[in-house]
């Protein structure tokens, strides 16, 4: 088994941005219950408890950006590549992903990967510029590609072209 790529450092960001994910949604649901049982309560709103649906607008509304924050990184990480590995004798890479605690791990076969395609993952906002490169594998069976990030350390870049692609 040689390892030919890995993702580092940029593992450990995503995992904490995972952690900070859920966190997020436990605080945005915590939020929304709350709005759901005091919303129109305080001075500032009127002093008195707003129409039910009024008050369950704002705590779905609310509950919803924690746990759809959550649920794209939890989709995120089920394709973020944070090791990739290859068997030679049994034709198949050994991709890790990343969890909240551990690591999965996923065997595909090498025949199974259809190809990648490098995106450079530039954008300027308001001055600010952003580069944050990566590369999707495609794989046979697979509804969405794996993501290879491109700061990561490829190790073996004559076995990654041959079995990735990039």
């Amino acid at each position: 088994m040689t390892t030919i790529y890995d993702a580092g450092a940029q593992g450990t960001k995503v995992r904490a941005l995972l952690w900070f994910s859920l966190l997020c949604a436990a605080g945005s649901t915590w939020a929304g219950v709350w709005l759901g049982r005091n919303f129109g309560l305080s001075p500032a709103e009127g002093g008195v408890l707003a129409p039910l649906p009024v008050r369950l607008a704002w705590a779905v509304g609310v509950s919803a950006v924690g746990l759809a924050f959550l649920a794209g990184m939890l989709v995120y990480v089920r394709c973020y590549a944070a090791r990739v590995a290859v068997d030679e004798e049994a034709r198949s890479l050994r991709v890790s992903r990343i969890g909240l605690f551990g690591t999965s791990t996923l065997v595909v076969p090498a025949d199974r990967v259809l190809g990648s395609e490098y995106h450079p993952g530039q954008a300027y906002y308001g001055g600010v510029s952003v580069n944050a490169a990566w590369d999707t594998v495609r794989v046979e069976g697979r509804r969405l590609p794996l993501i290879l990030d491109a700061q990561g350390d490829v190790l073996d870049p004559e076995r990654a072209g041959r079995f990735l692609g990039i």
